[in-house]
């Protein structure tokens, strides 16, 4: 019996059939520690949308070293590995999440 991959089946091994995939990456000369910082900020604003996020680091990787693909998403010749971010809608919602409450609150001024 043959199985098929993957990828002859169609499907997205790389994104997972998100909807909405961000790849944020710098230039030669900018600090990798930047695409970390604006990747979370893009998991909050999509956190607060409503939105489940999950962050990837292999897809940088990827771009930096396949042209055909840094060709099919339109990205430059020449860039940082960076972060991909995929967006989507969660299939189930977390029930039985623990509840913390502050023990006590206090202000120093």
């Amino acid at each position: 019996m043959d199985v098929p991959t993957s990828r002859a089946s169609g499907e997205d091994w790389l994104f997972y059939d998100a909807p909405l995939v961000l790849h944020f990456s710098g230039s030669a000369y900018s600090d990798p520690a930047d695409c970390a910082v604006v990747a979370s900020l893009a998991m909050l604003a999509g956190e607060s949308l409503g939105l489940g996020s999950c962050m990837l680091g292999f897809p940088g990787y990827i771009f930096r070293y396949s042209k055909p693909l840094r060709e099919k998403y339109v990205l430059p010749p020449k860039i940082q590995p960076g972060l991909t971010v995929v967006f989507g809608y969660p299939r189930f919602t977390p029930r039985n999440a623990v509840r913390r409450r502050f023990r006590e609150v206090r202000e120093y001024a």
